[in-house]
């Protein structure tokens, strides 16, 4: 039986809607374009209800591009094999370009970026992977500023890895605005960065590896016996609490497990259990 890949991303993103997501997060490498598209074509009769960042910096490689039929292969086969996983990820470097931050580039991909994802302004516009070896130039920064002025951004920051973002953030000040990074009950990245006035904290989480995690160091607690679902829900509500005045990330392909992601990240009935979870743990909410 062939199933409509394209009707069950659309199915995946009315559901994220209709639980009450409103915010949607994308990049040109994500799905080796295939993202930026999909949610063009959603959006198309929701953009006004949404905010929408997408990134720049990072394209995928020619090889990548041929190898989007074979995604969702690939991705049963990771699961199928998690030993394949370290592999996969060493080699990602194939799949796209190394970080280009050039004016004429970071232009051109604005450009492309609102042409897949049907829209005439993305409301932030973050430097994808940006780190201490690859640096977004002082005039690229002047130009984000131009094209705030101008309507086709809404803001714009940065998009990295926790542990790369402090040399950026000192070195690339004005890149303060937006800043996305991971942040985990595990980690607590929240609280040792900080939230000063006028900057918004985007965090996103690995909850598979963070559940994984939570086994090892609850192993004797009196947490031990949580489903994962429930631990999960725990993780997720814990990384709304760390961060209550910016935006929480979160992925599924799976509009029940949406819903359910959502309820639990969004309910205050088990408070009580995720601050004992983090006390556990030894992390703050």
């Amino acid at each position: 039986m062939r199933i409509d890949r394209a009707r069950e991303r659309q199915n995946v993103l009315a559901a994220a809607l209709d639980s009450g997501l409103t915010h949607f997060d994308t990049a040109p490498i994500y799905g080796f374009g295939e993202a930026e598209r999909s949610l063009g074509v959603f959006l198309a009769r929701q953009r006004g209800r949404v905010t929408l960042a997408t990134k720049f910096g990072l394209r995928p490689s020619r090889l990548a591009t041929r190898l989007v039929p074979l995604q969702r292969v690939a991705r049963q086969t990771l699961r199928a094999f998690p030993l394949l996983r370290g592999a996969a990820v060493r080699g990602s470097g194939a799949l796209y370009s190394q970080p280009d931050f050039s004016i004429d580039s970071v232009r051109t991909g604005l450009d492309a970026s609102l042409r897949a994802l049907r829209t005439d302004h993305v409301d932030f516009f973050l430097a994808h992977q940006a780190s201490e070896s690859a640096l977004p130039p002082e005039e690229l920064i002047d130009l984000l500023e131009r094209l705030r002025a101008g309507g086709k951004i809404g803001d714009f920051g940065v998009a990295t890895e926790f542990n790369w973002l402090g040399p950026v953030l000192q070195q690339r000040p004005r890149l303060n605005r937006v800043v996305q990074f991971d942040s985990e009950l595990t980690t607590a990245n929240v609280s040792a960065l900080g939230a000063p006035l006028g900057r918004l904290l985007i965090t996103y989480g690995f909850i598979t590896r963070t559940i994984a995690t939570c086994r090892e160091r609850l192993r004797d607690a009196d947490l031990a016996g949580l489903e994962d679902e429930t631990l999960g829900g725990l993780v997720l509500r814990a990384a709304v609490l760390a961060n209550p005045t910016g935006l929480t990330l979160m992925q599924s392909r799976s509009p029940a497990r949406i819903a359910r992601n959502v309820g639990a990240a969004t309910t205050a009935a088990h408070d009580e259990m995720v601050e004992r979870l983090a006390q556990i743990l030894g992390t703050r909410c």
